[in-house]
């Protein structure tokens, strides 16, 4: 299956995965609130001492394979009651739309890269099996950055394809 992605639109893994004729859904594998972690804080351009609501998701096909893992992350005070919904069966940007946060724009990120140890059970996958890494950084409208999100996607499954312009 190949997936398209160009450089002026961009939507949610899932959502590509759905218009690639793959059928995908959510399966949660872990929500928490934190801080003191300056890497993803960094990414999100917020004090180390913020709190920062964390979403783990695999990305399942039809069959109920494994296609992606998903590590979600956004400024905590940004949706208060995040930690309420279950986003296995909502859309983690349906809700950011709702709060008048939906990403209008990203900087993105895409290596290849071997899957360590702890990714390839997470995938299904064996160690060192190359996985697409996606990091996205999203903007809101006012230019506030609304998520950081890092994907991994099994090569084996999907086949992705750039187009880039000026």
């Amino acid at each position: 299956m190949v997936g398209i992605f160009d450089d002026k639109t961009f939507s949610s893994i899932s959502t590509r995965l759905n218009a690639s004729g793959i059928n995908s859904y959510s399966k949660v594998i872990n929500k928490s609130t934190f801080n003191g972690y300056s890497s993803i804080s960094s990414k999100l351009n917020i004090p180390k001492d913020k709190e920062i609501f964390s979403l783990t998701r695999q990305r399942l096909n039809q069959n109920k394979e494994i296609i992606a893992l998903e590590y979600f992350y956004t400024p905590k005070n940004l949706f208060p009651d995040i930690d309420e919904y279950d986003f296995s069966r909502v859309s983690l940007y349906d809700y950011m739309q709702k709060k008048n946060l939906k990403p209008s724009f990203f900087d993105r990120k895409l290596t290849i890269i071997p899957a360590s140890d702890s990714l390839a059970e997470m995938l299904n996958v064996k160690k060192n099996h190359f996985v697409y890494c996606f990091e996205f950084i999203g903007f809101s409208k006012e230019n506030q950055i609304v998520e950081y999100t890092k994907s991994y996607i099994d090569t084996s499954k999907i086949k992705f394809e750039y187009t880039l312009t000026k």
